[in-house]
């Protein structure tokens, strides 16, 4: 497999797992314990606020010890990935029936 094709996979992977993470905050807002609540609602989004940019800063300084390498875009979408593939697991977690 190429660089190139490479790259092309993790981005694809990221785009994927960014997907998922979209389709569970929505479950997670639709959930009644959070849509009946105003409260528990604006803190779950301001932490997935927060949580964002840090996975967005974390990619970023990941990458940048790849600066202007062909591995760059890898690293970048890879931790992209990772993070969002971590988050979505928390999440649904939550999700899970209580007690």
């Amino acid at each position: 497999m190429s660089q190139y094709e490479m790259n092309m996979a993790s981005s694809d992977l990221a785009k994927y797992w960014d997907h998922m993470l979209k389709a569970t905050e929505a479950e997670i807002l639709a959930d009644t314990l959070v849509s009946d609540d105003p409260k528990t609602k604006r803190l779950f989004q301001e932490a997935q606020k927060a949580w964002r940019k840090f996975r967005d800063s974390e990619a970023a300084f990941q990458a940048e010890t790849y600066r202007g390498g062909t591995m760059q875009p890898l690293i970048r979408s890879s931790t992209y990935a990772s993070l969002t593939e971590q988050r979505v697991r928390e999440l649904r977690d939550f999700l899970k029936p209580k007690g």
